[in-house]
This record gives structure tokens, C-alpha cells and sequence, in this order.
């Protein structure tokens, strides 16, 4: 199944913070081949990110919770939502380590 329907799929990632704006950024490649750049304001921890993603033509609101586990390691549930967030239904979960 191509990961951009829920199956099988991995990414490589970048963190950073824009500090014109105030807010934490992200560039992602993925293995269905796309190139997203996410933003959002971190909120404690574990921080949230919320956003949107296009998926076969339906707009799904996406949430991101990262879990620090150390300086170089952090713990990531991702939720999608077809209904703008009032229903939540999990799409992955990952664990990312700093190399």
C-alpha cells in the first residue's frame, strides 16, 4: 500500500526555529515522494504541532505530539482528522534519534 494511503512508508526530517516568527519549522522528504514544510508554536511538552495535509483531495487536519526522551531522542504520535479535530484517529507512532 503507498505510504501516502497509511501503509509502509519512511521520512528524513529537519527541526528548526524561525526566529523572525517565533515559530519551530520542519522540512520533510517522504517516501511517496513528498517534500512538506510544516510550522507551528510548540506548546510544553510533550509540544504539539497541528496543521493540514492534502490527501487524495480531501483536507485532513494532522496532529503531532513529540515526546522528549533525551537531548538526542524523542517519541512521536501522529493523529489525522477527517471531521476538524473533533474526532482524532491514530496514523503512526515513531521514535526519531539525533545522529
Amino acid at each position: 500500500m503507498p505510504p501516502e494511503l497509511g501503509g509502509p512508508g519512511s521520512s528524513i526530517a529537519m527541526l528548526g526555529y524561525d526566529s523572525g516568527k517565533g515559530e519551530y519549522t520542519e522540512e520533510r522528504l517522504d517516501s511517496s515522494g513528498r517534500h512538506v514544510v510544516p510550522a507551528g508554536l510548540l506548546n510544553g511538552d510533550p509540544w504539539t504541532w497541528t496543521g493540514q495535509n492534502n490527501y487524495g483531495g480531501m483536507t485532513i487536519q494532522n496532529r503531532r505530539t513529540i515526546k522528549m526522551i533525551s537531548p538526542g531522542s524523542y517519541t512521536m504520535k501522529y493523529e489525522v482528522s477527517a471531521d476538524g479535530g473533533s474526532t482524532w484517529l491514530p496514523f503512526f507512532n515513531g521514535k526519531a534519534t539525533k545522529k
